[in-house]
């Protein structure tokens, strides 16, 4: 059974996200705070992490930094959620270490859909290792490659809403010309991405250990 851990400081709401979760068969934990989800992860697992950004006094940046100290494999699924559009100084400054992000406002239903993905993603990894295993392949290179492509699919659809925001001039808090640019320096980030993934397929089509 696929285990989360969803975490937001309104605990009416990740009451009902997590009675949601549960109904639809996930092993479900929650946590109301960002020392609360530390304090779970010395003890727990889970496959995946729904983690609120705008809580207090430690955000979800700040919970996600010191996750990734603490897995440093990445291991865990971590989905950021949000209220509000990522800008793309958060992806250039931490969409290295989150593996997506869920817009609020938020149904139940929205949310499930989003986990089957994720749990879709993981199966594909459980499968890849265990074919790695057989074949006496890199395992962590495996795991690495699949995480880089869920990574680069994310980016790929950030840098496509950020041209659409760009074309209709909705980033008003900046100029075009700057807003131009950071989106340049991000479809540079994705493109040595994509060259880290051939050279992790590399790789691993050479069995390295």
């Amino acid at each position: 059974m696929t285990s989360i851990l969803y975490v937001d400081d309104i605990a009416i709401l990740t009451q009902l996200f997590a009675k949601g979760l549960t109904e639809a068969g996930y092993e479900t934990l929650t946590a109301t705070s960002g020392s609360e989800c530390l304090t779970i992860l010395d003890n727990t697992t889970p496959d995946i992490i729904i983690l609120d950004i705008m809580m207090e006094p430690m955000d979800g940046w700040n919970v996600l930094l010191q996750l990734r100290k603490r897995d440093p494999s990445h291991t865990i699924l971590v989905v950021m959620l949000t209220a509000k559009a990522l800008s793309p100084e958060d992806v250039r400054e931490y969409g290295y270490l989150f593996d997506g992000y869920i817009m609020k406002p938020l149904t139940i239903e929205k949310l499930i859909t989003y986990v089957k993905w994720y749990c879709e993603k993981l199966q594909e990894i459980d499968h890849a290792i265990s074919l790695a295993v057989n074949a006496n392949e890199n395992v962590e290179a495996v795991r690495a490659d699949h995480i880089l492509r869920i990574r680069i699919q994310i980016w790929e659809t950030l840098i496509q809403t950020y041209k659409k925001r760009l074309a209709s001039s909705e980033a008003s808090y900046i100029s075009n010309d700057e807003f131009a640019n950071e989106i340049l320096e991000l479809e540079n980030r994705l493109s040595s991405q994509k060259e880290s993934l051939s050279h992790g397929m590399s790789q691993i089509e050479n069995k390295s250990v």
